[in-house]
């Protein structure tokens, strides 16, 4: 399981606790799962108080969103943060991203902390599309793998490091489009890392799949064209990767919209 940033090596499980981020979905007034009636609100006088910072919010979340959409088509920075190769274009920058693309077959190695251990094959096109789209910086990867007895011992996941709460959602409403629409093999989810003794300050969060992992004493073995679960998970991941930037940045254009039509009806 290659590294892509800063945490190095990482053990599964070993140094973090995962939290869900998730919604509460209520129906006339009452959370799902209340065992009361569910045809009156738990208390008609209840009322949620404005936050009382929310015009800096919501310059912050518009700072964000312009963000996302001025990633699309072509990134402002080069989302392999290694590569330093001189550009094809006239300028022949080390910095300009005007030849960036995810077929790029350098891509694996640069998205790597490690020139010598480059991100997994299966797993290298999420990690650029998500650094493209600008929605957070991988830091750590694995395409997913089976023991000796087919079982799946290691789910693929992406970490990756945000201070944005808004490029997570983004990430997260992603991908429940995409399972509302019935396009994915299993539950992802997008969840919130806890560090713990790693002198990681910035928020870490993981995409990553819904499922148990076989206990298994065994290596990982190589598995170039998996079948089964592992196999479903990889298609997942790739699909997830492959329709996000254009679908993401339309969701970011359409929240600019909604935030600056609201600012000038005040």
């Amino acid at each position: 399981m290659p590294r892509v940033g800063a945490l190095g090596r990482v053990q599964h499980g070993a140094l973090f606790r995962a939290l869900a981020l998730g919604c509460v979905r209520y129906r006339h007034g009452a959370p799902c799962g209340f065992k009361g009636p569910v045809d009156q609100p738990f208390d008609r006088n209840m009322r949620i108080s404005s936050y009382v910072e929310r015009e800096a919010h919501l310059q912050r979340r518009l700072k964000v969103l312009r963000q996302v959409v001025g990633a699309a088509g072509r990134p402002k920075k080069r989302p392999c943060g290694r590569c330093d190769i001189p550009c094809s274009c006239g300028a022949r920058s080390s910095t300009c991203a005007c030849g960036c693309s995810v077929e790029c077959a350098l891509s694996p190695r640069m998205l790597s902390s490690d020139p010598n251990e480059p991100v997994e094959p299966a797993i290298a096109p999420m990690t650029y599309e998500l650094n493209a789209a600008a929605l957070g910086e991988s830091c750590w990867s694995c395409e997913g793998h089976v023991d000796a007895a087919g079982d799946l011992c290691r789910k693929p996941r992406l970490w990756f490091y945000t201070e944005s709460v808004v490029a997570v959602n983004l990430l997260a409403q992603h991908v429940q489009l995409l399972a509302d629409r019935k396009l994915l093999s299993h539950e992802w989810r997008v969840l919130a890392l806890s560090a713990l003794h790693t002198g990681v300050e910035c928020p870490i969060f993981s995409l990553e799949p819904l499922l148990k992992e076989a206990e298994s004493s065994a290596p990982p073995r190589p598995t170039a064209e998996p079948k089964g679960a592992l196999g479903d998970l990889r298609q997942d991941i790739r699909l997830i990767g492959t329709s996000m930037g254009h679908r993401v940045r339309s969701r970011a254009l359409s929240e600019i919209k909604l935030i600056e039509l609201e600012t000038s009806q005040r």
